[in-house]
């Protein structure tokens, strides 16, 4: 589990990418200030998780071991 924190993400849109670019499905659910990523399914590898919010895009990279 990888969990992104902010303000008031409640709304907020999210997509995880692999090293390609190419959008890897996810479970994702945000509350409150935190938006949060299930990455039991996920190969290990780099990926790239970008949050929508308000008008606003914010990326993070994310390392599965």
């Amino acid at each position: 589990t990888c969990v992104l924190e902010g303000t008031d993400l409640t709304n907020a849109q999210a997509g995880l990418f692999n090293i390609l670019g190419e959008q890897v499905p996810a479970g994702f659910a945000a509350s409150g200030n935190r938006v949060t990523l299930n990455t039991a399914s996920l190969a290990k590898g780099f990926y790239v998780v970008r949050v929508v919010n308000a008008g606003k895009a914010y990326t993070a990279r994310v390392i599965i071991e």
